[in-house]
């Protein structure tokens, strides 16, 4: 994988991730979003700051999945895909300087 195609790789995992998070709309969801939005115009220039960035934010998210997964048995599911989400997004964010 190149270093382009793995920056892509992330960024489709980053607009995924805001649309499970923003959809279906609820109180606090924009909040959530923020964090994402940066990360997605940051990209325009991408450099090994914005890929150190945004494999850090995901932590954040994975940390979140891995609490839904444990307090909410009705979306397990949903927060297991959630988890798996932010780890593709941390990986592929890394490779991208790895690749450069």
């Amino acid at each position: 994988m190149s270093a382009a195609l793995s920056r892509r790789a992330a960024l489709a995992g980053l607009l995924l991730l805001g649309l499970m998070i923003g959809l279906p709309p609820q109180p606090g969801t924009l909040l959530a979003i923020l964090p994402l939005v940066a990360l997605l115009l940051a990209a325009r220039w991408p450099t090994r700051t914005w890929a150190v960035v945004t494999a850090s934010t995901m932590l954040v998210y994975f940390s979140y999945g891995v609490m839904e997964i444990l307090t909410d048995p009705p979306g397990r599911r949903r927060a297991l895909l959630f988890s798996l989400l932010t780890v593709g997004i941390f990986l592929a964010a890394l490779d991208s300087i790895r690749r450069r």
